[in-house]
Order: structure tokens, then sequence, then C-alpha cells
């Protein structure tokens, strides 16, 4: 299994995306105020430790009277208008103990279990991530075994999600393509998420020719395939490509067909390269802009867009169906 190391978001990203808030001041609050605020919406005590300032951002360092000493921080931001803090300035004050918390719970509950599939992900959600078929069970198992357990020692107005995610250090499972994800939000099994989540895994690793073992022949024997023919026209050829799970080429899909076509290929239907005319390609589904989130392949080194990892033609072939 892929280690994955266990990460709490960055405070100032999580809080950004959500968190626990109160509302906005035209007064900067203080520590003491910060300390106030903890106090009223988890109870306990929590004391001063530290001030430093980030980004615009006044960050407050606590230690919470708990069972783990959490370290709670409270990040008091700044706004201001075009004129800066001339014409108003307005603070909003936001927590990370939830996350915290939820961190320490879930280290504690799965400390005797492999940690390397299970993260922090912000928001107050425990990520439990699977690679592959024989994994999905397990990890739905856990969540629901761990929710309530985890749900029974959280206090104030903490609250609690466990999503159950696919991971692969070979593709990128921020792409569309690959994003399959579901949340668990109480302990009750439900039988019909857990098949979803299979189907969706199995369709996606049958379009993208992916390899996955695990899965077991009457799975696939039963799942809704249907045969469809991918037209591959070039100036030299003309033939029938036989495709189950979707009628898009694919990366995996191009790979199979310049294979049989004979052409001289690198690498896996993962990542692949090859050269043809003098231009170099180099076909990844790692590849998504940062910027865009745009999937592409290369060409001499520069992105080609291809929409969910599709490639409508290459070279001088042209695919319908």
């Amino acid at each position: 299994m892929k280690k994955i190391s266990i990460i709490v978001i960055s405070l100032l990203i999580s809080c950004l995306l959500g968190g626990c808030s109160k509302n906005n001041t035209s007064e900067k609050y203080t520590e003491t105020d910060a300390q106030t605020y903890l106090q009223d919406r988890y109870g306990g005590n929590f004391s001063y430790n530290s001030t430093a300032e980030a980004n615009n951002s006044t960050l407050y360092s606590f230690t919470a009277d708990d069972e783990f000493n959490s370290t709670v921080t409270v990040m008091v931001k700044v706004s201001s208008g075009l004129l800066g803090c001339l014409s108003g300035c307005s603070y909003t004050m936001k927590d990370d103990y939830n996350d915290v918390f939820v961190y320490h719970l879930a280290t504690q509950i799965l400390k005797n279990d492999d940690k390397s599939y299970y993260s922090i992900n912000g928001n107050s959600q425990l990520e439990l991530s699977f690679s592959s078929y024989d994994q999905i069970d397990q990890r739905f198992k856990e969540a629901y075994e761990i929710f309530p357990v985890m749900q029974s020692r959280l206090h104030g107005n903490m609250s609690l999600r466990i999503s159950i995610r696919y991971e692969n250090p070979e593709v990128n499972t921020d792409a569309s393509a690959f994003n399959i994800q579901t949340f668990i939000e109480s302990s009750l099994a439900d039988a019909v998420q857990i098949k979803d989540i299979q189907t969706e895994y199995t369709m996606m690793v049958g379009s993208y020719r992916l390899s996955d073992s695990t899965i077991p022949d009457t799975i696939l024997a039963a799942l809704p395939q249907t045969d469809y023919v991918i037209s591959v026209k070039s100036n030299s050829t003309s033939f029938d490509y036989a495709s189950s799970y979707t009628d898009k080429v694919t990366f995996g899909i191009l790979y199979d067909i310049l294979s049989q076509q004979g052409f001289t290929i690198e690498g896996t239907p993962l990542h692949f390269k090859l050269e043809q005319n003098g231009d170099i390609y180099e076909f990844s589904y790692l590849f998504l802009d940062p910027v865009t989130n745009n999937e592409y392949y290369l060409k001499n080194h520069e992105q080609v867009r291809a929409m969910f990892f599709y490639v409508p033609a290459f070279l001088d072939y042209t695919f319908s169906n």
C-alpha cells in the first residue's frame, strides 16, 4: 500500500475554505477576545501561548485543557478597502480546534493500524483512501466503525465528516476523471453507496486502461459493459477498435491503438512517450495544469489540451464512433 503522510492542511488554507468563525467587527480582536471565543464555542479552558503575524493576519496560539493538550490557533484576518484601513477595516476570527481534535482522535483510534491511508483534510474531515478494489469494503467498514466512536467524543460545536477517496500516485486524483469520493456522515451502513463506488471505480479502471488485479471476474461480468466500436482512420489505414466501458480514446486506449500499429512506445498506458516525425510526445495521467485545472499531453514539451484525458485525434489518426 502506498504511503501517504498524515497531513493537517495549513490553518491559513483551511480557515479560508471554511471552519469556525466569529462575525466581523470594526475593532481588532485581542488574545483575550480569542480566548473567550474558544471557551464560548467549545467549553473548557484554553491557555494563551503566543502571538504571531502572517499574511495580514494575527495568529494566537493556545493550549486546550483536553485529553490531548491540543495546540489551537485562532486566526484574526483583516479586510480593508482600496484605501487600506483609512476607509475602515473589518476583522474575522477563525480557529482550527475542530480539525486538530479530529486529527488527535483519528491518530489515537487508528494507532494500531497502518496510517498510510488516512489524513485530515481541513473542515473537520477525516479522509480514508483506497488504491485498489479490494480496499473499498474495508474502508467503508472502518468508517462505519469509527464514526460513532469519534462523534461521541466531540464537544461544543465540533462536527465530523469522513470521506472515502481514491488515491493513486500514478494518476492525478484531483482531475475529474479520477476524482472518486464519497462521504460518511453516520454509522449506518449503506450498501447502495458501497456498490456505487465499486462500480464507478471499476468503470474508471476499464475506461482509462489502469491495472487492478483485485477486481473479481464476477464483478466485471456483472457490470453494464457496452461493446463500443471506435473507428480509427489515417492516411494509410482504417480499422475498428473494440472497446468496453467507453467510446472515447483515453490515453490508455491511445497506447493500445498505437501499439497495435507498431509504434515504438516507451512506458505504460498510464505514462508513455514516443517520437514521430521529429516531434516528441508525452502522455501521463498526472498532467493537470495547476492554474487552469486542464488536462493535457505534451508535444515538444508544450501543453496540448486533452479534456478528461481524451484524444480526439493524433498525428494523422482520427477517432470516431
